[in-house]
Formats: structure tokens, sequence, C-alpha cells
């Protein structure tokens, strides 16, 4: 993808103010195109990572994002040009889109908060990131009203995580039917089939092994399966495996919910969070089956996420 430049008749800039910008890549990391990560570099401002979704049909995409709060212009595989700071408190800030809608809600624009998914937990705070884009214009977006970011920033990051053992949350988000499966599923999906995994890690170096021992209670009971991950040193982590996991619901589903399930990462990318390396996140596209009470199978594609605070110690 050719880096998205602004015409000098932007709202954010012009001629005599353009200067060079950061450049988004679009890849394709397994070589499937339905498997996509967005990447951006030569980044000055605001440097985060996470997923966009769409309404329809459900897709998952990854991204990074680089921000420019003095210009307004968010960089990502959906661009925001121009946005305006509209709040700021102890609670966060946000940026708008003012003549993109007549309300908060129907605006284009970037709100930044406090860490919510590990807080307290690095040593240097990090923040989380949600951005709305109407009428997006990617290869994935295009033809739908609206796209939906969710993601972090990472200020500080560590070649391997700072302790040797650690509990980890990873979870299935947005199941969805599998591009490259039979299209089974009714519409909008299998609603129990999301779900967290409680499980524990071991860390070596540059390397990893997660065990995952239960369900966290959300949909998913009885589970099962093995990770590994590697840490190339440059303050990311790549995570591969497979994972099982049953219902909780022993008796008394309905003929179209979940009753068990199983796949595979298919790619995955994350951050060492903090200067310790006390903070694992990362978010990535997973596949498999899942069967539903009444005996049919269906092919899946979901958005994967890990999260943990390792303790240095």
């Amino acid at each position: 993808m050719k880096p998205f430049i602004p015409a000098c008749v932007s709202l954010a800039m012009t001629c005599a103010t353009a200067v060079a910008e950061p450049i988004v890549d679009r890849t394709l990391p397994t070589g499937a195109p339905d498997i996509v990560d967005y990447k951006v570099s030569e980044c000055d401002g605001l440097l985060g990572f996470g997923r966009i979704h769409y309404r329809k049909p459900l897709n998952v995409i990854l991204t990074d994002f680089c921000f420019d709060e003095e210009t307004g212009n968010f960089y990502s595989a959906e661009p925001l040009v121009g946005l305006e700071l509209t709040a700021k408190s102890r609670n966060g800030r946000v940026y708008e889109d003012l003549a993109s809608g007549n309300s908060e809600y129907t605006r284009k624009h970037v709100k930044i908060i406090p860490e919510e998914n590990l807080p307290g937990c690095m040593p240097e705070p990090a923040e989380s990131v949600h951005a709305k884009f109407n009428a997006p214009q990617s290869a994935e977006g295009k033809g739908q009203r609206h796209g939906y970011f969710i993601g972090y920033t990472f200020p500080t990051t560590a070649a391997q995580v700072g302790a040797d053992k650690g509990d980890i949350y990873f979870g299935l988000r947005l199941i969805g039917p599998d591009p490259s499966g039979k299209a089974t599923f009714r519409t909008g999906g299998i609603e129990n089939a999301i779900g967290d995994f409680l499980s524990t890690a071991v860390f070596d170096g540059d390397s990893g092994t997660i065990t995952i021992n239960e369900g966290a209670g959300y949909n998913f009971g009885e589970a099962s399966g093995t990770m590994s991950m590697t840490f190339p040193g440059d303050g990311t982590f790549n995570l591969t495996g497979t994972y099982a996991a049953k219902s909780l619901r022993l008796k008394g589903h309905k003929p179209n919910e979940m009753v068990e399930t199983k796949g595979e990462v298919k790619y995955f990318r994350g951050h060492v969070m903090g200067s310790d390396g006390s903070g694992l996140l990362g978010y990535g596209i997973a596949e498999g089956q899942v069967t539903d009470a009444s005996g049919k199978v269906h092919d899946y594609q979901a958005m994967a996420y890990l999260l943990s605070c390792v303790k240095p110690g």
C-alpha cells in the first residue's frame, strides 16, 4: 500500500506546511488474502497497534497506527485527517471530525483513554485507543458504512519478558465464517462461541510456552491447548499453537449453540510492554471449527487476543 498523503487542500495541512508522513504498508503475513496486517514506519507521533473490524461481513484486520495529535492526522489501515481536540480530562482526550456527523457517536473520531487492559501494570503507562471510521476506504472496508478500531499505545517496550513465568489470558472475539471454509454460519454467527482461556506460561529468554488450563467462565468450561511464543528482541512477540474448549453449559443447549470448539492461531502480533517487560498485549487471527448442539460443524475465523501482567522478580 502506498503512503497515505493528504491533498494540500486538506483540513490538516497546506502545501507550505507539508512534512514527511508515516508510511503505511498493507501486508499478507500468511500469503492468504483474508489475513491482513498493516504496518506503519517512520512515525514521529503516538505509536500503537490494534485491530479494525467491520460489521458486514464480519471481518477483522490488524493495523499499526501513528497519531499526530498536533495536526489531528491518524495514520493506519483507515486514515483520518484533520481531527480536532474536542474533549480533555483525566479520563482521556477525544479528537473528532466535527463536519462528519451531528453527535459524538456519529462523527469520525479517535478516543484515547487510560489503559483498560493492564491498568497499573507497566512503569510507563500505556493508553487504550478507540476510533470510528465512516465510509472506510481500505481494501477490506470499501463499501461498508463504518469501521471500528480498538488498540493500545506502546510508549516503551522490552526485548524479553521480565519474569520466568506468569498467568496468561487468551481469548476469542468476533467469530465469523472462515472465508476459505464452508458458508454454514447462520446470520449473526454463533454467539456463545466466543470466550476466554485461563493459562500459565513459562518464559526462557527468546521463547515461551503457554499451557491452557481451563475456560475463564465466559462460555468456555473444560479447555486445553498449548502455544509457543517467540521474542525476536525488537519489543514484539509472536504466537502459534492450538486450543480446544467445551461449553460450560452441560445440558439444555439450543440447537445452534456451541457445544465444543477447537482451532489454531494462524497469525499473531503483540508487544512486550514496559521497560521491565512486565506486560504482554497483542492481537491475532485464529481459525477453527465449532460444533453446535444439532451436530453441525462450522468453519470459523476469529479475532484472538492475549494479555498478561507479568510481575518481574
